[in-house]
């Protein structure tokens, strides 16, 4: 593979890593929102509300962006693992953060949301398999 198809699969992986992050703990705690009681323990439909929640929110997806940049250039597998390990947490506290934020009355946009984000998840994983029937579905 050339050089540019091995960017291109970097790219493609680290975007289908934090979507796919985003997406898992978002659909967690909006499933947990709607159903209200799991394992005995009762859950509110109220969004979360804390000081600086959108800042927050924004320093996460700048990181993850940023984060790129390192994931492309580093230099070994050691240090590609590290950079992917990292997104995978970003995204996943991301992906909780904002739907925890939204309440349960919204929780239904939420989802179709979620659902949009596997979606974009999956085409970038029919990029990086060359797959085009990942990519069309």
């Amino acid at each position: 593979a050339s050089n540019e198809q091995r960017v291109y699969h970097k790219i493609a992986i680290y975007l289908g890593t934090a979507l796919g992050g985003l997406t898992l703990t978002g659909s967690l705690v909006a499933f947990t929102k709607l159903q209200g009681e799991i394992f005995g323990i009762k859950f509110s439909g109220q969004p979360l509300r804390f000081p600086c929640l959108g800042f927050i929110n924004a320093c996460m997806g700048l990181s993850l962006a940023g984060g790129m940049v390192p994931f492309l250039m580093a230099p070994h597998h050691v240090h590609f693992v590290r950079y992917l390990v990292a997104n995978a947490a970003v995204s996943s506290m991301l992906g909780y953060t904002i739907t925890a934020g939204i309440g349960g009355a919204d929780m239904p946009v939420a989802v179709t949301v979620l659902n949009s984000y596997s979606g974009w998840a999956m085409a970038a994983d029919g990029v990086l398999l060359q797959n085009n029937l990942l990519i069309i579905v």
